[in-house]
C-alpha cells in the first residue's frame, strides 16, 4: 500500500492506493481541479484509475471538486453517517458562481454502512476502517489504516462544542478573548480565506476553531493573539495556525 500526499489546496488531500484499487482522500476549494490534475499527472497517475473519492467532511475546502472529479471516472462514496450533510458546502459556492461548482450527484453516490468501511476499504485492498470523528462538524470522519496511519479532515472544534462549553465551565476561556491587543471592540482580525488572509474584521475573534484555552491568566499577561500566514504552515495541517505572545 502507498499513501500519496496530493499538494494543491489550502486543504491536505491523499490518495490511498492499495493492492487493487486507489481511494482519494477529500478533495479542495472549487475552482482548483487543474491544479489537482497536474499534481495527478504529476505522479503519472490517471484520474480514472482512482476507484473512490472519500470525504471526511463536507466543508467547501474538502469537498469542492469532488463531483468534477467524479465527472472523469471515480465514484464519490459516502458513509451513512454523512448522508444528510452531502450538500452542506452548496450555499456557500452559490455566493461564488465564477469558480463554477458542481453539486454532488445523489444519483450517483455509493452510501456505505459506517459498519461495513472494512469490506469496503478491502475491496481495493487497503486494511483500516472508517469511524465517525464528529466534533469539527458532526459529519467528520476518519480513516484508520492498519499500518498506523491516521487520516483526517480537520481536528480543531468549533466554539459551540462540547469539549468548549465543558473547558468553559471549569473556567477556562479562549486566549484570543484574553489577549490585549483584541480585548475590545475596537481590535480585530484577519481570517485566513481559500487562498489568502481574508480583510480585516474590526472585531474579536468570536468563531475561532484554533483554541488556545487559559485559565487564571493575570490582567495582560496574553499580549498577543494572531495567524500565521498559511505558507508557513500548510506542510502539518490545512488550516493557518495561532501565534500566542504569554507573559
Amino acid at each position: 500500500m502507498k499513501i500519496y500526499e496530493l499538494k494543491y489546496s489550502v486543504s491536505n488531500h491523499y490518495l490511498i492506493e492499495g493492492e487493487s484499487g486507489r481511494i482519494l482522500f477529500d478533495t479542495g476549494w472549487a475552482g482548483t481541479l487543474p491544479d489537482f490534475c497536474r499534481v495527478m499527472g504529476e505522479l503519472q497517475i490517471p484520474v480514472q484509475s482512482v476507484d473512490y473519492v472519500l470525504i471526511s467532511h463536507f466543508h467547501p475546502d474538502h469537498c469542492g471538486i469532488a463531483q468534477e472529479i467524479a465527472d472523469l471516472g471515480p465514484r464519490i462514496a459516502v458513509m451513512d453517517v454523512q448522508e444528510a450533510y452531502i450538500h452542506a458546502a452548496d450555499a456557500v459556492f452559490e455566493k461564488e458562481p465564477q469558480l463554477h461548482f458542481q453539486p454532488i450527484d445523489d444519483e450517483k453516490v455509493r452510501v456505505v454502512p459506517l459498519q461495513k468501511s472494512r469490506e469496503f476499504l478491502q475491496e481495493r485492498g487497503i486494511q483500516g476502517e472508517i469511524l465517525s470523528t464528529p466534533g469539527h462538524s458532526d459529519d467528520s470522519i476518519s480513516l484508520c489504516l492498519d499500518s498506523g496511519e491516521i487520516l483526517v479532515g480537520d481536528l480543531n472544534t468549533p466554539y459551540d462544542s462540547a469539549p468548549i462549553r465543558t473547558a468553559a465551565e471549569e473556567g477556562f476561556c479562549h486566549a484570543h478573548d484574553e489577549a490585549v491587543e483584541y480585548a475590545d471592540e475596537t481590535n480585530g482580525h484577519h481570517p485566513l480565506g481559500p487562498s489568502v488572509i481574508k480583510p480585516y474584521i474590526p472585531r474579536p475573534f468570536r468563531e475561532g476553531i484554533d483554541h488556545i484555552l487559559v485559565r487564571g491568566m493575570p490582567d495582560g499577561a496574553v499580549r498577543r493573539f494572531e495567524r500565521r500566514m498559511p505558507e508557513e504552515y500548510l506542510l502539518l495541517s490545512d488550516h493557518a495556525p495561532v501565534w500566542v505572545d504569554i507573559t
